[in-house]
C-alpha cells in the first residue's frame, strides 16, 4: 500500500535498509489483521515479511501468524525478526536462529512495569542463541500507558553494545562484525549454544546426538 511504498522510497533514496511496523495488515481472507514487519533493502524491495505469532493477550485483536523467516540484510547479515511478546517466547528466538539468523530485531511496544524484565530478556535472548539482537521500544506515553523505551542493541555474547534511555527522540548505534560471530559459531565450545544443542554428548560420543531429548517438543 501507500505507507509501504513510502517506505521503500525513503530506503532507497537513502541507501539503506529498513525495517518496519505494519500494525494491521489486511489478512487475505478476511480475518482479522495481521500483526506485521517487513524490511526494505537499500534497492527498495521488500525482502522479508514477519507476522506476529503471539499476539499479546487479552488486549491484541491480531490474527497470529504461523512462521518464523529470514532474509539477507546489510553486507549479507542474516536478519530475522520478532514483534513484542514474541520475544518473551524463547522458541520464537530459536526458531529464527536455527533459520540462520545473526541479528533478530525485536520490534515492541512495552509499557511499565515490565522494563527490567524486558532490558534482560534482550540479553539473555542473545547470550542462548549466540546471536546479535537490535531492540526498538516506544518510549513516551499516550492516554493508557507510559512506554519505559530503553531501546538497545546486544552482542552476541550477551553484553550491551548501545542503549537508550527513556525518551522518545533516542537513538543509538553499534558496530556489528560479521566475521567475529561468525567465527564464534563455528570455533567456540562450551558457549556455543547452538552447536552443542545439536551435538548433545559429543565429547563421549563421536558427533553426538541431534534428536530432540525433550518430550514437550515431540
Amino acid at each position: 500500500g501507500p505507507e509501504v511504498k513510502i517506505f521503500q522510497e525513503a530506503c532507497k533514496k537513502n541507501k539503506v535498509y529498513g525495517i518496519f511496523s505494519i500494525t494491521g495488515e489486511k489478512h487475505p481472507d478476511g480475518l482479522n489483521p495481521y500483526n506485521t514487519m517487513i524490511m526494505v533493502t537499500d534497492q527498495g524491495e521488500v525482502n522479508y515479511t514477519y507476522r506476529k505469532i503471539f499476539p499479546w493477550v487479552p488486549q491484541e485483536p491480531w490474527t497470529a501468524g504461523h512462521e518464523t523467516g529470514v532474509a539477507i540484510g546489510p553486507k549479507g547479515l542474516v536478519v530475522g525478526g520478532v514483534i513484542c511478546y514474541d520475544g518473551n517466547m524463547p522458541e520464537v528466538v530459536r526458531d529464527t536462529v536455527m533459520k540462520g539468523a545473526e541479528l533478530v530485531v525485536r520490534i515492541q511496544g512495552y509499557m511499565y512495569p515490565a522494563k527490567e524484565q524486558q532490558v534482560k530478556v534482550a540479553c539473555v535472548r542473545a547470550w542462548e542463541n549466540n546471536c546479535y539482537m537490535a531492540v526498538a521500544n516506544m518510549a513516551g506515553r499516550d492516554l493508557v500507558y507510559s512506554y519505559f523505551g530503553h531501546s538497545n542493541i546486544i552482542d552476541f555474547d550477551g553484553s550491551v553494545l548501545g542503549e537508550c534511555g527513556t525518551g522518545p527522540d533516542e537513538l543509538t548505534y553499534a558496530t556489528l562484525s560479521l566475521t567475529a560471530i561468525r567465527d564464534a559459531r563455528k570455533h567456540w565450545t562450551a558457549e556455543n549454544h547452538l552447536y552443542n544443542l545439536l551435538h548433545r554428548g559429543y565429547t563421549s560420543e563421536p558427533g553426538g546426538h541431534a534428536t530432540c531429548p525433550f518430550d514437550f517438543y515431540k
